[in-house]
């Protein structure tokens, strides 16, 4: 299992993620950093209209973030990579 499996598993487990894999993890689904404003971080991809917004809580993500963003992957049928 490669470690981008591995992190969106530990994601589906409802592991707690740091704000960092929750970056990395939304990246290995196609979306990127469009604009940093204070401790918001808004990330977008080219084949979903929504942006999302995520803020670091002390490093930690917010799990309602994460729930946000494997909710997307779900809807909008995104893969790893893709």
């Amino acid at each position: 299992m490669s470690k981008k499996q591995k992190l969106y598993k530990k994601a589906l487990r409802g592991a707690e993620l740091t704000f960092d894999e929750l970056v990395t993890l939304s990246g290995y689904f196609g979306f990127e950093n469009v604009r940093s404003a204070g401790s918001h971080t808004f990330l977008a991809n080219p084949n979903v209209s929504d942006t999302l917004n995520i803020q670091s809580d002390r490093g930690k993500a917010k799990n309602y973030q994460v729930k946000q963003l494997l909710r997307l992957i779900q809807d909008k049928g995104l893969t790893l990579d893709g």
